[in-house]
């Protein structure tokens, strides 16, 4: 996909893909909103939403290595944020560091 695809606008974004950017966003702000509130019953399940949301959309909208490549990325991110979550930083900043 390239980055000045013209068949690729807001448009052209299939309606499911708007509705799990909605998701994203949603969960992104509600995350960043409660992190004083932290530690909370689901703060970790609010922490990887975004990012599990974010697969969702490489899923439908990319394919081939691209898509492999990208999931891969995102999986190892919503690993390193559980896993800060949690408390093991060693392990979350190995799992980004993968991710990158």
């Amino acid at each position: 996909m390239k980055l000045n695809n013209p068949e690729v606008s807001a448009q052209s974004f299939p309606a499911v893909n708007r509705q799990a950017l909605w998701v994203y966003v949603v969960t992104a702000i509600g995350f960043v909103a409660s992190i004083s509130f932290t530690p909370y019953p689901g703060s970790m399940i609010l922490k990887a939403v975004p990012i599990i949301t974010l697969m969702f959309i490489v899923w439908v909208t990319l394919s081939g290595t691209l898509r492999a490549a990208m999931l891969v990325a995102l999986l190892f991110s919503a690993v390193g944020d559980v896993c800060l979550e949690v408390g093991v930083f060693l392990a979350g900043l190995g799992t980004f560091l993968v991710a990158q």
